[in-house]
């Protein structure tokens, strides 16, 4: 008899490296919107970094993305990132092509679930994208249209889970809500950061949020999270709510 494969809850973090960010998060601030991005991840080791039984189950994986997607941090433990390069610039003529963007993330993610297959149970992952919204003005033209869609369904559809992927879509600045509602799989989970309540607040009550998520799955897990999200869900920041979904038996 195979004993259990212990189950680790898949983040990936995928941050707009195009040449828009390089501009002030507002008029009434003078930080510039890839450094407020780069605080994402810092915000996540903050908080897990001593929670140990949270650290076993969570993965991270940081990318950025302007034409293509690169990974500067691979699948990793919490705990592994601060090695991660931050170093990072946009370039003034960097463009953002979400349609790569979809498809280099089904890729990898497929890539992961396969290094990881024997060894972890790899729970359906989550996928949190922080931009300002400003795309290509190529790939928002009716060319490309049809392709982006189409790459965004097959990245909902990856295969190997039982589930649809979740992709939450954290907008500054530039970023209409309209805009983010394309891409997130569900309206709460279009995000669409409001300076005057604290950008960085906001940004926490979504990693606290994830938080909440994983402790209540990890610890009252009686089965596979088989149940997504219902459509009738809160606010993201309210506490009842759940990412990764609800429990089969509570």
């Amino acid at each position: 008899m195979s004993s259990k494969l212990k189950k680790i809850y898949p983040l990936y973090l995928v941050i707009d490296c195009s040449g828009s960010m390089r501009e002030a998060v507002s008029f009434q601030s003078t930080e510039r919107r890839i450094d407020l991005a780069k605080k994402f991840p810092w915000a996540i080791f903050e908080l897990y970094e001593e929670s140990q039984d949270l650290v076993a189950h969570l993965r991270v994986s940081i990318s950025i993305f302007n034409k293509t997607l690169t990974e500067v941090l691979p699948l990793s433990e919490v705990t592994e990132i601060p090695k991660a390069n931050f170093d990072w610039e946009p370039k003034e003529t960097d463009r953002t092509f979400f349609a790569n963007l979809f498809q280099s993330l089904r890729f990898q993610i497929e890539s992961d679930r396969d290094n990881i297959s024997g060894e972890f149970d790899m729970h359906n992952p989550a996928i949190v994208i922080f931009t300002d919204g400003v795309a290509s003005n190529d790939e928002a033209s009716g060319e490309n249209r049809e392709g982006r869609i189409r790459a965004h369904e097959l990245l909902l559809e990856t295969k190997g889970f039982n589930q649809k992927i979740q992709i939450v879509m954290f907008g500054v600045s530039t970023a209409t809500i309209s805009f983010l509602e394309n891409y997130a799989t569900h309206k709460n989970f279009a995000i669409k950061a409001d300076a005057s309540k604290g950008i960085k607040e906001q940004m926490e009550g979504l990693v606290l949020q994830l938080k909440h998520t994983l402790r209540k799955s990890q610890l009252e897990d009686q089965g596979d999270l088989n149940s997504w999200l219902p459509e009738d869900i809160g606010p993201i920041d309210r506490e009842v709510d759940d990412l990764w979904g609800s429990l089969e038996n509570e």
